[in-house]
């Protein structure tokens, strides 16, 4: 397309190029959209290639692992918060149960009242004739509970023990000194008074 000679407002015709031959011009008229984060640069956009700069460039500073890590945390925690928004709604809000043809069910319930029920009946199940030697899962949470419960009372027994064990010593050092302190005194009460 051949040059107008209009929108050149930051052209000034007014003087030669430094370089021009004598008797030959040539304008070259260079256009450059705008430009803004989202523009495309090949298969990525501008908005990419300004990140792979700045992280290229603060990789090779000595802060990097740190901030890397930094980096990493507040990501788990924005993860972390979304993921927990999205439970505790999927937990509360109410749906409604359908048949294998798609059809409702009873009344709408809540996902946290079905996790509740599927519970129930899991402990409450008892194994049949083909898994007679398997335990149920009463059993099974009676048996850690038990557990967990025998451990923890080992240790305050252990710890009430020291404790009176300390204790037991403390006395008989205090008793052993008022016995030796009072047989001393005796001692010297009932001393001949001129040696």
């Amino acid at each position: 397309m051949p040059y107008d000679g209009e929108d050149d407002e930051y052209y000034d015709h007014s003087e030669p190029a430094p370089d021009a031959i004598a008797g030959v011009t040539a304008e070259v008229r260079i256009t450059v959209p705008p430009l803004d984060l989202g523009t495309a640069v090949g298969n990525r956009t501008l908005a990419d290639l300004v990140v792979d700069t700045c992280l290229d460039r603060l990789s090779k500073t000595v802060e990097w692992p740190g901030l890397k890590g930094r980096i990493k945390e507040i990501r788990n925690e924005q993860i972390q918060a979304a993921v927990k928004a999205e439970i505790i709604t999927a937990l509360s809000e109410p749906f409604q149960i359908t048949n294998s043809y798609g059809q409702p069910t009873g009344e709408p319930t809540t996902l946290r009242a079905v996790i509740a029920e599927m519970a129930g009946k899991a402990l409450d199940r008892q194994p049949d004739r083909y898994s007679s030697n398997t335990k149920t899962l009463r059993e099974i949470l009676t048996e850690e509970v038990n557990k967990a419960f025998k451990a923890e009372l080992v240790q305050v027994i252990e710890a009430e023990k020291a404790r009176i064990v300390a204790q037991m010593r403390e006395k008989a050092a205090a008793l052993i000194a008022e016995a030796a302190l009072a047989a001393g005194l005796e001692a010297r009460t009932n001393a001949p008074s001129g040696t």
